[in-house]
């Protein structure tokens, strides 16, 4: 199971409310794990949540802490939630 950082950006129509409601979600992905490409897995996690048109961006968790510690990104900029996915 990995744990995904879901970031929707500020401008987004009730950013905080998609945020909230998907938070801590469990998803189970068919062929979630034979996915080698990090675009494809973050894809399928948008797509799952239904949110695909957003702009919502999903990082593995280790991938998002380096790029906000390595200030890579503006947190200001966005809304951020997180789910499980197998």
């Amino acid at each position: 199971m990995e744990t995904f950082v879901i970031l929707i950006p500020i401008e987004v129509d009730n950013a905080r409310k998609i945020c909230e409601a998907i938070e801590n979600n469990h998803l189970v992905i068919p062929n979630f794990n034979k996915t080698v490409y990090f675009h494809d897995k973050m894809w399928m996690v948008l797509c799952e949540l239904g949110i695909e048109e957003t702009g919502a961006i999903a990082y593995p968790i280790t991938n998002f802490m380096d790029i906000f510690n390595d200030e890579e990104m503006n947190a200001n900029n966005y809304f951020m939630s997180y789910v499980y996915v197998e």
